[in-house]
């Protein structure tokens, strides 16, 4: 079974080509991607499982085993006899899912430290803990919702407790990475006193919404365990945004976030979406200035994505631009900006990048002793290096494609863009 990241499809198609066709053994897919895109996965798999698998995967290996019908597995897609492709309607999300992560049962699982892999691999390697699946909330533009359905579900104490004990131990930093972490409050905060109870310490980075930061309390346990930092997807500057993304958020509320995470001792990460019908040229910069104004840690640009068969669009679907696999990684955009070409967003993403993790912070952070910041600078900027070249021929790129479906201030003309092939 292969879970594939968008970006990586191709090579997941390549592999699941090669493995059929030199064994002749049935391919599985699974993960986001393959949940949003199974027709196309299945070109290149038997069979692919949409949303959770849990127990899709075990009862297709039974399936395949008894030479059974897999018609009634739910979540599964696959051809029929004829070719036709065949989508069993899809499962409910579990309402326990405690299978305990063993990296051990993993043969040659490398243990070397996180920075061996960034000086010779140019890996950052991240292990998972899943507390729970699912967020409470349900944004247009997010993953979630589709992935997990709606709702918040965490997961038993007995069963992340090994999780988490196994991973902390094998890596040098563990990403305790949910939808929504604190979406359950009371859960949570149970969870960090039993961590603490146990003395489970580590270097954890957990994904939030801005209201987890209304509980002090909670803040306080968070860094006690060693939460170090908060990642909170900001996704704009602009409160109409939030309105039209359901985000349920206004720039006040964000800021008052980010005020009270800091004054409990933990940095804030910021990703944004790049690319809304309400951002001009200067969005990405007005981003990256507020990250500079709250001394934010790190700030990410996502360029804002929608697939055609989405029932709440985050923009005119006319302008989807959905290329092949390996671009749609969301450092490079994929749809037609209304208010700027998409070569003006591309390198408004990448200049404010190379602004926010300019070497010319290095001396502020090492006066005030923010080592660590310091060295994330470092790996950042080491990281856009790499993608300057490509970034700089996929601009060119776009200048070619952009002709003639904008105005001189750089208006997208939407009858035009509808009649492209």
């Amino acid at each position: 079974m292969l879970l594939a990241l968008t970006a990586s499809a191709n090579k997941c198609f390549a592999l699941a080509d090669l493995i059929r066709r030199t064994w002749g053994i049935p391919t599985l897919a699974g993960g986001t991607f393959a949940t949003y895109m199974p027709d196309l996965c299945l070109e290149h798999f038997d069979y692919v499982i949409r949303h959770e698998g849990d127990e899709a995967v075990v009862q297709l290996l039974d399936c395949l085993q008894r030479g059974a019908d897999p018609g009634q597995i739910a979540g599964l897609s696959y051809r029929s006899p004829s070719g036709a492709a065949v989508h069993n309607p899809h499962a409910e999300g579990l309402k326990r899912f405690d299978t305990v992560q063993n990296l051990s049962l993993i043969e040659g699982y490398d243990k070397r430290s996180q920075w061996w892999h960034i000086l010779t691999q140019r890996k950052i390697r991240w292990i998972v803990l899943q507390a729970s699946r699912g967020c409470p909330f349900t944004c247009d533009y997010c993953i979630a919702p589709v992935m997990y359905g709606p709702g918040y579900r965490p997961r038993g104490w007995t069963r992340w407790w090994p999780t988490s004990r196994t991973s902390s131990s094998t890596a040098g930093t563990s990403c305790s990475w949910t939808t929504a972490f604190t979406g359950n409050r009371r859960y949570v905060k149970d969870l960090l006193r039993r961590m603490i109870e146990r003395k489970l310490r580590g270097t954890f980075l957990a994904f939030v919404r801005h209201e987890t930061a209304a509980d002090g309390e909670l803040l306080d346990l968070l860094r006690e365990v060693g939460f170090a930092q908060l990642y909170i997807g900001a996704e704009s500057v602009n409160d109409d945004v939030f309105v039209r993304m359901n985000k349920r958020q206004t720039i006040d509320k964000l800021v008052h976030s980010i005020q009270s995470i800091q004054e409990h001792g933990m940095d804030v990460t910021l990703s944004f979406q790049a690319g809304n019908d309400e951002d001009d040229r200067y969005a990405v910069k007005r981003a990256v200035d507020f990250g500079l104004e709250h001394d934010i840690s790190g700030v990410y640009f996502i360029s804002t994505w929608s697939w055609p068969e989405s029932p709440s669009a985050v923009f005119d679907q006319a302008a989807d631009d959905h290329q092949e696999p390996r671009l749609l990684h969301g450092a490079l955009r994929d749809h037609f900006p209304l208010r700027m070409k998409p070569s003006t967003l591309q390198r408004a993403i990448l200049e404010q990048q190379r602004r926010f993790w300019s070497p010319s912070r290095l001396p502020g952070m090492l006066r005030r002793g923010q080592l660590d910041r310091a060295s994330s600078l470092l790996i950042q900027r080491y990281a856009l290096s790499l993608f300057d070249g490509p970034t700089e021929q996929y601009v060119s790129y776009l200048e070619e494609i952009e002709q003639g479906y904008y105005d001189e201030d750089e208006r997208l003309d939407l009858e035009k863009i509808a009649t492209r092939q």
